[in-house]
């Protein structure tokens, strides 16, 4: 249920990003103050190329890569981001994982045959974020048995992996947002040139958390305009 002090953490999780990106990204609003995903359709990028294409969610350039949104689940940006020539990772929620697969197909993959011959691995968000917490915070040996250990068997098989994660977003969600971080300091341990990963949080996650720390943590930042809706 939409309440108001819902849509007050909303829009302050969305101002607290909105200077992340002015300050930390470069980034401008335009003039025109068009909606969607900003980074790549309404914000410019200072001295850096941009792309018409929305089919692309990130640069490719980027190795981490943040997504917030509000309201609908952007699952065809998400599959777009996984359907490339890789292995590919999800580690999302139950409904959220059915809305990328069913974008997986429409963009032409054979979901079945893919999991079966170990080319995408889907996981769930809620069993690693539980099992990796050990002592009250992320650990590194379940990060690598959970994860590090999946990414590895992908980049043995495919050669380079792209993975999308939401365990961060569970944290978030818990106000364990510090854990949230550690989780991300992590990940960038592991990402290289054969590992590129899509971070998705809920603007509403954050309650009253500042989520500007979580920006610093990505090279890349994409968001929806949710005050347009």
């Amino acid at each position: 249920m939409y309440t108001h002090a819902h849509g007050e953490a909303t829009g302050r999780a969305v101002a607290c990003v909105e200077a992340s990106a002015s300050q930390a990204y470069g980034l401008i609003m335009p003039s025109s103050g068009a909606g969607g995903i900003r980074s790549r359709a309404s914000f410019e990028p200072i001295e850096r190329e941009v792309t018409s294409s929305r089919r692309r969610l990130i640069d490719e350039r980027s190795r981490h890569t943040v997504r917030f949104f509000g309201g609908e689940f952007p699952a065809s940006d998400v599959a777009s981001f996984l359907a490339h020539d890789t292995g590919a990772l999800v580690v999302a929620s139950k409904k959220h994982s059915e809305l990328i697969m069913r974008e997986l197909q429409a963009l032409g993959m054979n979901v079945d045959e893919a999991i079966a011959s170990g080319e995408l691995v889907m996981t769930s968000a809620e069993d690693v974020c539980e099992a990796i917490i050990r002592d009250g915070a992320p650990t590194k040996e379940r990060f690598e048995e959970l994860v590090v250990k999946r990414v590895d068997a992908l980049i043995a098989r495919c050669e380079t992996a792209t993975v999308y994660g939401e365990v961060v977003d569970l944290l978030a969600q818990r106000e364990r947002t510090p854990d949230a971080i550690a989780l991300e300091k992590l990940w960038n341990e592991l990402l290289s040139d054969r590992v590129r990963l899509l971070c998705g949080y809920g603007f509403a996650s954050f309650g009253s958390a500042d989520p500007a720390a979580i920006c610093k943590l990505h090279d890349h930042l994409e968001m929806d305009d949710v005050r347009r809706r």
